[in-house]
């Protein structure tokens, strides 16, 4: 994989490393230091739900945890890419960089797939083959913030579908 802020075709696909949050090349980027002193003894227990992390931010979650969110998603889906998107709310760009960083900090690629709607991510994923966690609080008020993921080629739930 290329440093941050380059690109490379891979697959049909151009993944690209996102820079840090400042717009520069991150001087912390992906690094292993970074995401073991974002895992310092936490306790997230009361934001990590049965499908979705959330919290209410700075307090709960914050970018700190997000770059452990990031690494800890990075692991468990353990695929060569990830696409992140994120919903408006002011803090989900930062949040999004810092649960990038945490997924780069893993050797994955991440593919920015900037802000959109949970229809978005589930095209996404299908279109790409890629897992695509989203950043976003959902339907919660403003100061709420959170994840929802979804694995590659993850089709929504709708009307032809059965929850048996």
């Amino acid at each position: 994989a290329g440093p941050c802020g380059e690109s490379r075709r891979s697959a049909n696909r151009v993944a690209y490393r996102l820079p840090g949050a400042d717009g520069g090349s991150g001087a912390a980027c992906g690094s292993q230091k970074s995401v073991e002193m974002a895992q310092a003894a936490t306790d997230i227990s009361s934001i990590v739900k049965a499908y979705d992390v959330r919290g209410v931010g700075p307090d709960q979650l914050d970018e700190r945890i997000a770059t452990a969110l990031g690494a800890a998603f990075a692991r468990i889906v353990g695929a060569p890419a990830v696409a992140i998107s994120y919903d408006m709310r002011p803090s989900s760009v930062p949040l999004s960089l810092a649960f990038a960083e945490g997924v780069r900090s893993q050797g994955v690629d991440v593919i920015n797939a900037g802000l959109g709607s949970i229809d978005m991510r589930y095209y996404a994923s299908g279109s790409m083959n890629v897992p695509v966690p989203m950043l976003t609080a959902s339907h919660n008020p403003r100061q709420y913030h959170g994840t929802q993921t979804c694995p590659e080629a993850d089709p929504p739930i709708g009307r032809d579908m059965t929850l048996s």
